[in-house]
């Protein structure tokens, strides 16, 4: 007798190894990765990195099999490219040197790979497969020194100077890639279940890993993997019939049989109609004595039943109420505003600098360009109380105005440069100059230049900036002007949530939205607190709640999971109240002034009598664009509030 054998598994391979990487091709310069002009980037150098693999394969046709897999593995890639320029040399000579330019990546790939394995030998399988891979990290350096003159040192000494780094632009979302392999296969346990596969194989990329041509590469793999076949070789086993000899007892003499029912009720979610189920059935003989004293013997069936009810939904109500606080903080039915008017003097601190965009020498729109006859009635603080612009762009147009008004003064403008804004900075200073020249009629000995290099401790000029300093003192006293407004005091509620729940409480919540924007959220699990206090004056601006009704809505939901939700509440906000009504004002002075120094002579103490410093209100920073926001929180704004005069 003997048994036959039919592998019809299908397997679960994983493998590490090592992958040595190769550049393929050359390119051009790369957009994103800064370069001088025109270069060709040759190949160099590869490198050898780990790869791992994760795959599954099924038979297809007798020994082929179909199967995809999970590959990652990092590469390496050198490059190489070199520029001829022009370089000064003792005697007042010129003379050309050839730059080498070092570009080196480093990439990890991951992705799959769907592929086809024949197995011509039992113990060999070779196959093939079209990669789809993806970088999910990547980074660049690109280095530049002189080989001709070799040992030739840059201007600032050194040998070697690193001209970009970072993330390799412009990647493809997919690369292709072709490869082929070999597998030798060892049983690696008595059933064949286990088998240890050393493997080789070679890919290439069809397409480079970026938009624009470059970085192509080539690998070659040796690893060693572990392959599990699932379901094992299933064996046929002749059939044997026996037949057992079965003593059998003699009948039992039995007076009938009983049978006992016990049935569960459940209420179940999720179900639409009763179910009924057999849990458990037990079978016994039990004996019982009849009237005559003689002992009769039964069998005993017992069974035990569960029946699923569907569940009628829980009891689950949900109301909302709410009262208003007066200022003693007693409730009361009346919601009252109060609207007072303030006049306040504000002291304000500026940045004395231009901040320019990117490549551009022009005085960005932004900043408020006067004409000639503009600049000669323009007055300072004139229209800061009622314009939107922040003064900070007036910065040119207060210091031309201070220069015209006190004639001896004088001020000095600095730029950085470096690399990128060697020419431009200079540039940016000649625009500058010209605006104060030509608009407020200061002569240009008044106004002196300097150009910095950005080696030097400039952490106050980025290249992007013209700085005024060495200033006369008078140039760069704050701003004073005068702005009156109307203050809205509005309500304080306490939300008074009524919750009716058969099931019990999980969580809760009450919004409350404006124009369809959350501007305030309470939540909570379990227990619902009895009430809920909230001042609108912390989260709502009364200009915004005059405009739009406010929405309150509490929604809770129970322990099994259903949701309810309260008739919304509209807070409507008006007032009959003219805003020249307020009488007479509260008077206040209000001083900004800068923690840090940072070049510009304004920071100062508070004021005796003011206020300690206040978190900035919306006003200090209204108006200004992301890169002049920066200068200010990089000085430490304070504000300091001094009330002159009350109501």
């Amino acid at each position: 007798m003997c048994a036959q054998q039919e592998n019809t598994s299908w397997n679960i391979d994983a493998s590490v190894g090592a992958v040595s990487s190769a550049p393929s091709s050359s390119f051009g310069s790369v957009a994103g990765i800064a370069s001088p002009g025109n270069l060709r980037y040759d190949p160099v150098s590869g490198s050898t990195n780990l790869t791992a693999g994760l795959g599954v394969d099924l038979p297809v046709y007798r020994t082929l099999r179909a199967g995809l897999r999970v590959d990652v593995q990092t590469v390496q890639l050198r490059y190489d490219a070199f520029e001829r320029a022009p370089i000064a040399i003792e005697g007042g000579g010129v003379a050309l040197a050839t730059l080498q330019h070092n570009l080196q990546t480093t990439m990890t790939l991951a992705g799959l790979t769907p592929y086809l394995r024949y197995e011509p030998l039992p113990w060999l399988s070779v196959g093939a497969g079209l990669p789809l891979m993806s970088v999910t990290a990547s980074r660049f350096n690109q280095t530049m020194v002189f080989s001709d003159p070799v040992g030739l040192r840059f201007i600032d000494g050194s040998i070697e100077q690193v001209t970009a780094r970072g993330r390799v632009p412009n990647l493809r979302s997919v690369i292709p890639l072709i490869t082929m392999f070999a597998e030798a296969q060892i049983k690696a346990s008595p059933s064949g279940a286990l088998v240890l596969l050393p493997r080789v194989s070679l890919a290439q990329a069809l397409t480079p890993i970026t938009t624009d041509g470059a970085f192509n590469v080539r690998s070659v793999a040796i690893g060693v993997g572990l392959r599990y076949r699932m379901g094992g070789s299933a064996t046929v086993s002749p059939k044997v019939d026996t037949q057992p000899t079965v003593n059998t007892p003699p009948p039992m003499a039995v007076l009938g049989v009983r049978v006992e029912r016990d049935t569960f009720v459940e209420l179940t979610r999720g179900i639409t109609e009763s179910m009924t189920m057999l849990m458990n059935t037990t079978i016994d003989t039990a004996t019982q004595t009849d009237a005559e004293g003689n002992e009769q013997r039964f069998v005993r069936r017992r069974e035990t039943y569960r029946m699923a009810v569907p569940k009628p939904p829980s009891v689950l109500r949900a109301a909302l109420q709410l009262q208003f606080i007066d200022e003693e903080g007693q409730v009361t039915r009346d919601a009252r505003l109060s609207a007072v008017r303030v006049e306040s003097r504000r002291v304000v601190s500026f940045v004395p600098a231009i901040v320019f965009d990117n490549a551009s020498a022009e005085i960005p729109e932004r900043y408020q360009l006067l004409s000639v006859q503009q600049a000669r009635s323009w007055k300072e603080g004139a229209s800061f109380g009622t314009s939107a612009t922040h003064w900070q762009y007036n910065v040119l147009n207060v210091i031309g105005a201070r220069m015209k008004r006190l004639s001896s003064t004088t001020c000095t403008l600095v730029a950085v440069v470096d690399d990128q804004h060697n020419g431009r900075s200079a540039e940016r200073i000649a625009a500058v100059r010209s605006y104060l020249t030509s608009r407020f009629g200061i002569r240009e000995s008044r106004i002196q230049t300097r150009l910095i290099p950005a080696s030097e401790d400039a952490s106050l000029v980025t290249p992007s900036m013209v700085f005024i300093d060495q200033a006369s003192p008078e140039l760069l006293a704050p701003i004073e002007f005068t702005v009156s407004t109307i203050e809205t005091q509005l309500p304080r509620l306490q939300l008074l949530p009524d919750v009716i729940s058969e099931a019990g409480v999980r969580s809760w919540s009450i919004s409350a939205l404006l124009d369809d924007q959350p501007v305030r959220t309470f939540s909570g699990s379990s227990t619902l607190p009895a009430s809920v206090a909230w001042d609108m004056n912390e989260d709502v601006v009364a200009d915004a709640a005059f405009k739009k009704p406010l929405v309150l809505t509490l929604q809770v939901e129970d322990v099994d999971g259903d949701l309810a939700l309260s008739d919304p509440i509209r807070i409507s906000l008006t007032s009959r109240m003219p805003l020249s009504s307020a009488s007479r004002p509260v008077k206040r002075s209000e001083i900004l002034t800068f923690a840090r120094n940072g070049g510009t002579l304004q920071s100062s103490a508070l004021r005796q009598g003011a206020d300690a410093a206040r978190p900035l209100a919306e006003w200090t920073m209204r108006g200004l664009e992301p890169a002049e926001r920066a200068l200010y929180e990089q000085r430490g704004m304070r504000l300091s509030v001094q009330v002159l005069e009350r109501r």
